[in-house]
């Protein structure tokens, strides 16, 4: 494990505020390079992270004749990867690092629409969506849903699992957009 790695591991348990460049350098046995600052650090964390996200949705094999499975695998590897992340993180991140809290979100928010979006085209081309379904109107109203579970879960208003996050979000939406032959295939 690098510099990076451990640091990462550190401010996602802990969150960002109480963990010292001691902390880090305690953990990895390594010196620090006082040529970074603890803000640059972490801006090199999120980038790990964002790598880690992105490594996790290419892992799932794409099953053409189950994308609604193939979503919900994506969002299950992405949402196990940012279970482990301690609430202190993102409030840290949010609060003293806002510049790079908001390019986490918009890369996480990106990853999602770019998989969704992929899937119903796949989806439309295939005949398992209606042809009437704009794929990029779609994933609009998807990401607007998940922003959604996002602010319950922030301010703990509603707790969901993948599977309710997944009902509550893809199948009650893209039922009406889904053909019957893909209903009788599923």
């Amino acid at each position: 494990m690098d510099m990076i790695d451990n640091a990462l591991q550190l401010f996602t348990t802990n969150g960002i505020r109480p963990v010292s460049m001691h902390d880090i350098e305690k953990a990895t046995g390594e010196k620090w390079d006082s040529k970074i600052n603890k803000a640059q650090l972490v801006a090199l964390c999120v980038q790990r992270l964002q790598q880690q996200m992105a490594e996790s949705v290419a892992t799932i094999p794409y099953d053409e004749a189950r994308p609604t499975e193939w979503i919900l695998a994506v969002y299950k590897n992405l949402l196990d990867h940012l279970l482990i992340v301690n609430l202190a993180f993102f409030n840290d991140l949010k609060k003293h690092h806002q510049e790079t809290y908001e390019h986490l979100i918009a890369f996480g928010d990106k990853l999602i629409f770019d998989e969704v979006k992929k899937v119903l085209q796949k989806g439309k081309e295939q005949g398992l969506f209606s042809k009437e379904v704009e794929p990029g109107l779609e994933c609009t109203i998807h990401k607007m849903m998940l922003e959604r579970v996002v602010w319950d879960l922030r301010f703990e208003t509603q707790r969901y699992t993948t599977d309710q996050m997944f009902t509550h979000l893809f199948k009650v939406r893209f039922m009406g957009i889904i053909t019957s032959n893909t209903i009788a295939g599923n």
